[in-house]
Formats: C-alpha cells, structure tokens, sequence
C-alpha cells in the first residue's frame, strides 16, 4: 500500500509541477501578445484620453501648448529643450 501511495504522490507531483510549467508558458505568450499589440499601436494606449479613440488630437493639443509656453516662457521653453535632448 505505500508503495502505491508514494508513486500516486509523484505522480500528483510531477502534474502539479507540469501544471506550474503550462501556467507560466502561458503568462509569458501573453506577456508577448500584449508587448506586440502596445508596438503596434505606437504604445500610446496608457495616453489616450478618449477611451480607445486615436490620441493624435491630444498629442497635436500638447504640441501646441508646448510652442505657446516656449513663446510665452524663455524658462519653461530652455527646460523642454533639454529634456527632449536626453531623450
């Protein structure tokens, strides 16, 4: 009877452990689906404002307010030139 007992035990073992395997292939595929899908879109979903829509209209809105504060404050203007010259 242990004999049956210790094999059955391996052998709930050795599933389970297969188990935890099949689990984290699959995290990571969609892991890489999810990365995909971000570089496809640009990675702008985190951004958009509008609920799925393009962000494009909110990226023209920032664009603009960045010119009017670079006319407005030499400061605020020399900031984001630096800022964009690390990135």
């Amino acid at each position: 009877m242990e004999k049956k007992e210790q094999a059955s035990r391996e052998k709930a073992k050795r599933y389970a452990e297969k188990k935890k395997v099949l689990q984290q292939r699959q995290a990571e595929n969609e892991r890489k689906k999810r990365t995909h899908r971000l570089c496809q879109i640009g990675g702008n979903a985190p951004l958009t404002p509008f609920g799925g829509r393009s962000c494009r209209p909110f990226i023209k809105s920032l664009r603009d307010w960045a010119a009017l504060a670079e006319q407005l404050n030499p400061y605020l203007a020399d900031r984001l030139r630096k800022m964009n010259s690390r990135n």
